[in-house]
């Protein structure tokens, strides 16, 4: 008989759902105090990099804190309603961090702005679920952050203008990266939905 899981405020508390809050209400509000800055990276031609084409990657951060559990182990004992309620309080926080990103970003640019930044941000989001899969909860920013030095240093053409798969810089019109989102958001779900490649059959759990 599996244990009983501990109700939503417990669970809330134990993943850290306060830091949730806090770390997303100060990546909005420096989004939107600072978004129109940018990043200079270190490069021949030193690199300008908007604050707002990385911003998402901040809130996938802040999102992805709902992962991590010092009692993870415990709660693995849990079995399948213990990966259903990581899985739900993932898309809850999916929803508040997104929610925020899109709000902000509507209020300082425009709608076409604000479904670049949500493209990007879910792009992220997936990749930082299958990181947090590999290399553990805890560690969902591994994957995404390794992904910023091709799309500042070989994200752009010759000419400056971004390549296809750039998803920080392309249009929201580009058909190609709409069709990337989900299949890293796909990707990225269905690594939280299966159980290890070392259980037998299918369920709900971590990889580790």
């Amino acid at each position: 008989m599996q244990p009983k899981f501990p109700n939503a405020f417990l669970y809330f508390k134990a993943h850290h759902g306060y830091l949730l809050i806090a770390s997303v209400a100060i990546v909005a509000v420096g989004h939107y105090l600072s978004g129109n800055l940018s990043l200079v990276l270190p490069a021949n031609q030193p690199l300008n990099v908007p604050l707002r084409r990385i911003i998402p990657l901040a809130f996938v951060f802040a999102a992805c804190v709902v992962m991590h559990c010092p009692a993870a182990d415990f709660e693995n004992a849990g079995g399948r309603n213990a990966g259903r309620a990581e899985f739900f309080s993932l898309v809850a926080a999916t929803v508040l961090a997104g929610g925020l990103l899109g709000s902000v970003e509507l209020a300082v640019s425009s709608l076409s702005g604000a479904a670049v930044v949500l493209r990007s941000f879910i792009i992220w989001l997936g990749i930082g679920m299958l990181s947090a899969r590999i290399f553990g909860p805890g560690l969902a920013w591994i994957l995404p952050l390794c992904t910023i030095f091709p799309i500042a240093y070989l994200g752009q053409l010759p000419d400056n203008t971004p390549h296809w798969w750039n998803w920080t810089m392309q249009p929201a019109s580009n058909v190609p990266l709409w069709l990337l989102m989900v299949c890293s958001l796909v990707t990225g779900s269905l690594a939280l939905l299966l159980r290890s490649w070392r259980a037998v059959g299918l369920g709900l759990g971590r990889l580790r």
